[in-house]
């Protein structure tokens, strides 16, 4: 007879189909190993339990990690509006230290002097834009914001001798061509300009000769070569091909270097005229009246295109509108300053800068960067703001109006504490605040880019593959 146990009777109820000759021995084993078993899930279940306590403290570091990483970016955000503070009031600064007293008795004719001008002016705008576009490189890579795959800069790159670079490498890459490249400018120009201010001594052959070695040093990398030769040729090719991002981006950049395509165009005649200024002084009268116009033509011509790949987008052709009324401000400005009579169209010149610049600051504000959205939780912003810290985008509105109304200056530039009424010199002022403005301007165009581009990709996918 088989001795009664708790452990039989469960075992045969657990499994009635075992012969009942099962002895207790294997039934001790069974139950031995059950409990084995037992204790092994307890271990286990302590050891999840450990997990999951594990799981925690991660999940705490981690966000304690985003919040430091984001104090860090708002920290860094601030710092941003500080330089963009201090920007404009250290160039106003230089200009009257350096600049605005300036004036032709250290020259032999008005006209060599201001041939001067137009050549510092001109690599002092490069220099500014390079410097500034730096900043924004490194700005959208600490915010991730993927400036490399928008512009395409990869197809860049591959042509260069840095194929072996890894995909993290390539904004630190673009970021020191930019920057370095922005330093070395900035030392040519700085010394060849305090040495000729120290010794209130201007040559203009010697300063074309520093021109020459600033260009050459400008250009002396494949990738900047590269980039800014087929982006000229997309952009003078925009009535009859697509227009890429990037062929629009640097077009747009031009806008705000029109007064250095006259520079460029003055100094360039002296060169390959073989220094002959009285040429290049009669023949810049009138090309300088249509080489501002080139940038804004350009962008028409982009605006067209793009409507015309995309009949839905009418935006562009408001878009277009825009630098249209650019162009009538430039012609009544061309009458103003260079006609005998030229009073007579001050007041048209005004009254259509006016509109052409409320009407800009607008495109600016609410096309370009989507902001004054009226259903935003962000006040006067968007729902969406990648660069966290909201003081930032107040302060670029109302500092985008403020440069972009910086043209009054020259209705009577003495009103705004400026000595010199020489447009060439008030210029330099003038170019300076508009690149500011520009790479300002970069900082939230793109991310807005960003943020379209992820709700359009997000529009793309199927509902089924998410359900």
């Amino acid at each position: 007879m088989e001795p009664f146990s708790y452990e039989t009777e469960r075992f045969k109820k657990i499994d009635k189909d075992l012969p009942l000759e099962i002895s207790c021995a294997e039934v001790e084993n069974d139950y031995k190993m059950n409990n084995n078993n037992n204790n092994n899930n307890n271990n286990n279940n302590n050891n999840n339990n450990n997990n999951n306590n594990n799981n925690n403290n991660n999940s705490n570091g981690n966000n304690n990690d985003n919040n430091s990483s984001n104090l860090n970016k708002i920290f860094l955000m601030k710092w941003v509006v500080v330089v963009n503070i201090i920007s404009p009031f250290t160039i106003f600064y230089l200009y009257l230290l350096y600049f605005d007293s300036i004036n032709s008795e250290t020259v032999e004719s008005e006209m060599e002097f201001n041939l001067i001008i137009h050549v510092y002016r001109s690599m002092w705008s490069l220099v500014l834009l390079l410097f500034l576009s730096s900043f924004n490189l490194y700005i959208w890579d600490r915010f991730n914001i993927e400036y490399i795959s928008i512009f395409k800069f990869k197809d860049y790159l591959k042509n260069t001798n840095t194929n072996s670079i890894s995909s993290t490498d390539e904004g630190s890459i673009i970021f020191n061509i930019i920057f370095k490249k922005s330093i070395a400018l900035l030392f040519i120009l700085g010394v060849s300009l305090f040495t000729s201010i120290l010794y209130q001594s201007y040559d203009k052959k010697i300063s074309i000769f520093i021109w020459i070695c600033f260009f050459f040093t400008l250009f002396y990398n494949r990738f900047i070569r590269l980039m800014v030769i087929e982006n000229i040729i997309l952009i003078l090719k925009a009535p009859f091909k697509s227009v890429t991002f990037l062929s629009f981006w640097i077009a747009d950049q031009i806008t705000s270097l029109s007064i250095f395509l006259k520079d460029f165009n003055m100094s360039l005649c002296f060169l390959i005229s073989f220094f002959n200024i009285d040429y290049c002084s009669v023949q810049f009268k009138w090309i300088s009246i249509i080489l501002p116009t080139l940038p804004f033509l350009f962008r028409i011509n982009q605006c067209i295109r793009v409507y015309y790949d995309n009949n839905e987008n009418k935006s562009q052709l408001f878009n277009a509108l825009k630098y249209f009324m650019g162009l009538i401000v430039l012609f009544f400005s061309n009458l103003y300053h260079n006609k005998d009579n030229g009073e007579v169209y001050k007041v048209y010149w005004i009254l259509f800068a006016i509109i052409s610049t409320v009407f800009s600051t607008y495109w600016d504000i609410v096309r370009d960067w989507g902001l004054f959205s009226k259903s935003s939780k962000n006040y006067f912003l968007r729902d969406q703001l990648l660069f966290i810290y909201k003081p930032f985008y107040y302060f670029s509105i109302i500092s985008n109006i403020i440069m972009r109304f910086t043209w009054v200056i020259l209705i009577n530039p003495s009103y705004f504490g400026f000595k010199s009424s020489n447009e060439i010199i008030v210029g330099i002022f003038l170019v300076s605040i508009d690149i500011v403005r520009r790479c300002q301007w970069n900082f939230i165009r793109l991310e807005y880019e960003v943020i379209q581009l992820n709700f359009k990709n997000f529009k793309q996918i199927n509902i089924e593959d998410i359900l």
